[in-house]
């Protein structure tokens, strides 16, 4: 409870977004969470796919409101929570398909934060492809300079060298994640991988033939 009689600009309640009963001195605060999840219709995929990403959807969505119930109300007052996901498919052949999510989540701050999560099914073989199926060590030295040089071209007045060079290294770490298309492997990083969050999520495509 706040004393009715404090003047505007020091009000505490106001400071936080609230609005101050000022019969009972209550301060009134309201705030709340808002999940947005855009996911496939998967009737004619095979069972291992649609319980791959069931569960990631599922984990994903009771998580974020775990986390959310698990604040303190005091750090809660003056912002709701945000989640948006969505997604897009694609098939590098009819038995292997892949998908990405891009995850956004606000909880505060001067800004929200993005990150991806990508499956790629071989549905012959009902498993999930991973980056070492792919790629050796060979194969990430050969992938390093690419997406380097394709992102020092785009990034302009945003490019750190360092910041690149780091994000790009022959590390798997950089190239979890990934789509497969006919022509390419597309691998997408988070802000703050490559460049500042300012330059925004980036991608690049290194074509099946480098």
């Amino acid at each position: 409870a706040l004393s009715s009689g404090v003047l505007a600009q020091d009000d505490p309640c106001m400071a936080l977004g609230g609005r101050l009963n000022q019969q009972s001195g209550e301060c009134n605060l309201q705030t709340g969470v808002t999940v947005d999840i855009d996911y496939p219709v998967l009737d004619d995929e095979p069972a291992f796919v649609v319980q791959a990403i069931g569960d990631f959807v599922q984990a994903l969505q009771s998580g974020f409101i775990q986390n959310y119930n698990d604040q303190p109300s005091s750090d809660l007052v003056s912002f709701p929570w945000e989640m948006v996901v969505d997604y897009e498919a694609f098939q590098y052949s009819d038995t292997i398909q892949s998908y990405i999510f891009t995850v956004y989540e606000y909880t505060g701050g001067a800004h929200g934060n993005t990150a991806f999560r990508t499956f790629n099914f071989n549905l012959n073989e009902a498993r999930e492809i991973t980056l070492d199926d792919l790629l050796d060590d060979d194969g990430l030295e050969t992938v390093a300079p690419i997406a380097r040089q394709q992102l020092q071209d785009r990034l302009g007045e945003m490019l750190d060298a360092d910041w690149l060079e780091e994000g790009t290294a022959p590390n798997p770490q950089n190239y979890q994640h990934f789509v497969l298309t006919p022509e390419a492997i597309v691998f997408y990083f988070p802000p703050y991988q490559v460049a500042p969050y300012a330059a925004g999520t980036q991608s690049v495509a290194v074509s099946l033939s480098d």
